[in-house]
């Protein structure tokens, strides 16, 4: 479950003091649950854990979704308030700001390809300027510093908009395509000059949910996680306006990191993830042992099995 929880933080948040949680533990839990499911194929179950969030936290306005991602507000289940004693050199807003905050060193992690930019014209989400430092390409302003001083801002972890597309996907997939439709149509009416999707084809619905978690989720990590979950290849390339060539095959084992030596030490009965120079494509296992995890989570018990079995996260 940490893993999950540091998904979108790249990892730091051990190295982060944290000042006040947004969020309680039941809704983490429960928008946990809704990716494992999701990730499971088992429709019915994301459909009911993502509801749970989707019926308690309303969407943030326009204006708010414009203001920058670092003042918490309604639609975060999970974040980090943060003050002036909090670890300002590791602050993610003063990493992803382009400039507009009073920052004077520009980072390359919210650069949109060109293909992006044109699924993303005219959308009022599509918040982009000329990249101050790659001639031709753009940089994403979704992503501001509050402060030109410490605290830079607030940290996002999970806010809600994801639920709402995790339960849309669900209904789709499940054939109840009225209500994924409805949905849908929440989080579009929420961003005023979002094209709005008509369509009840069931295939074509799916696929315009899944295009509508990138351009409302652009930027919060889960392309990768959709990549992986969804069987997809990574194809970039520097005549795209990506900061690389690069193409990987679906289930690629370059996307999937190995465990750490000192955790296969610390854990004889852990199994090594594949090497992906020797296994280049990576071979599915079960993962019904992580729902038994959350589920006694929200039960209030602790997992009584002894040593947990080895498995792989990816």
């Amino acid at each position: 479950m940490t893993g999950q929880l540091l998904r979108r933080r790249g990892g730091s948040l051990n190295r982060q003091r944290l000042i006040s949680l947004v969020g309680t533990s039941i809704d983490v839990t429960n928008f946990l649950l809704a990716d494992v499911y999701l990730t499971m194929n088992k429709w019915a179950d994301a459909q009911t854990y993502a509801n749970k969030i989707r019926t308690k936290y309303p969407l943030m306005g326009l204006a708010k979704y414009q203001e920058g991602f670092t003042t918490q507000n309604q639609e975060w289940v999970l974040g980090y308030v943060q003050t002036e004693q909090d670890n300002t050199v590791e602050n993610l807003a003063a990493f992803w700001d382009y400039g507009q905050g009073g920052s004077t060193t520009p980072y390359r992690l919210h650069t949109p390809s060109t293909h992006f930019m044109d699924i993303m014209k005219g959308d009022p989400r599509g918040m982009f300027v000329p990249h101050p430092t790659e001639q031709g390409k753009f940089a994403s302003v979704k992503f501001l510093e509050k402060n030109t001083s410490a605290p830079y801002g607030d940290m996002i972890d999970m806010r809600a908009a994801e639920m709402y597309l995790v339960e849309a996907e669900a209904a789709a997939r499940l054939g109840n395509t009225s209500e994924a439709l409805n949905i849908q149509h929440m989080i579009q009416n929420a961003r005023p000059g979002a094209v709005v999707t008509s369509t009840t084809n069931p295939d074509a619905l799916i696929q315009a949910i899944l295009l509508e978690r990138r351009k409302e989720l652009f930027g919060e990590g889960l392309d990768y996680f959709d990549r992986k979950r969804l069987q997809l290849p990574v194809e970039k390339s520097l005549t795209n306006g990506n900061l690389l060539d690069l193409s990987l095959p679906a289930n690629s084992n370059r996307l999937t990191l190995m465990i750490p030596d000192q955790e296969m030490l610390n854990n004889k009965a852990m199994v090594q993830n594949p090497d992906p120079s020797v296994v280049p494509v990576y071979i599915r296992q079960d993962k019904s042992f992580i729902i038994s995890i959350l589920l006694d989570y929200i039960a209030g018990t602790d997992y009584a099995g002894g040593s947990p079995p080895a498995v792989s996260l990816a």
